[in-house]
């Protein structure tokens, strides 16, 4: 199953986001306030974005410290909000561990955090960072699946559009949160050091922008796809 959503505007992702069951080409079925199930062996979400190296450098000369945030989340199997899974992007300052010697580029971190108050790519106590220092489309894919324990492993990973070489990659391993522990998604005596079942997922829910500070930031093929 596959749902694409190549001609949603910018302003409406930044604004509301998407839900992955509804847009112009979208072949899934599902609830637009449930998402679409994940079953098998999990789910991708994926979206092309255009990184602009001659911005980033303008804006490092200007010290305008410009980010933006692409979040793919879930829902828990109560239909409950589960958790964000977030690409944590900001235009290069010069201080990144991995600023190139010229030229402008994007360090880019993953999280469950957003925006300026919980997510700072800058941040050199969350690594790994990764970074961009060629302009072009870029695709940030979102991998949820089973793990060889059961539980659910969250691959991030980025690639220049239309190729399967990731120039970054992260892993996270979600344990359970206390929504799921009240709920029952987490069984009976599951702590917040318990790592979160697989069985625990339920739906692809929103992708969205939390925080976009960059103007005219271009997008394309937003997908979702089932894993087998």
């Amino acid at each position: 199953m596959m749902t694409r959503h190549s001609k949603t505007t910018l302003d409406y992702i930044i604004c509301h986001g998407f839900n992955w069951v509804s847009g112009v080409e979208s072949t899934a079925t599902g609830n637009f306030d449930q998402g679409i199930p994940i079953t098998g062996t999990g789910a991708s979400t994926s979206v092309d974005i255009y990184l602009d190296t001659a911005f980033a450098a303008a804006s490092e000369t200007a010290s305008k410290d410009y980010r933006f945030d692409w979040d793919s989340d879930l829902l828990d199997n109560q239909g409950k909000f589960l958790q964000d899974y977030v690409f944590n992007v900001a235009v290069g300052d010069g201080q990144d561990s991995c600023a190139p010697s010229t030229g402008g580029y994007f360090v880019i971190e993953a999280s469950t955090n957003s925006q300026r108050s919980g997510a700072n790519a800058h941040n050199p106590a969350n690594p790994p960072q990764t970074c961009i220092t060629q302009s072009g489309w870029y695709t940030f894919t979102h991998n949820f699946t089973k793990d060889q324990d059961g539980n659910l492993e969250v691959a991030l990973a980025i690639s220049p559009a239309g190729t399967n070489h990731p120039v970054g990659a992260w892993t996270i391993h979600p344990s359970c949160l206390a929504a799921q522990i009240t709920d029952g998604a987490c069984a009976v005596g599951s702590t917040a050091s318990t790592p979160l079942p697989f069985t625990a997922v339920g739906a692809n829910f929103l992708g969205w922008f939390p925080d976009q500070e960059i103007n005219n930031l271009a997008i394309d093929n937003a997908i979702r796809t089932d894993l087998h």
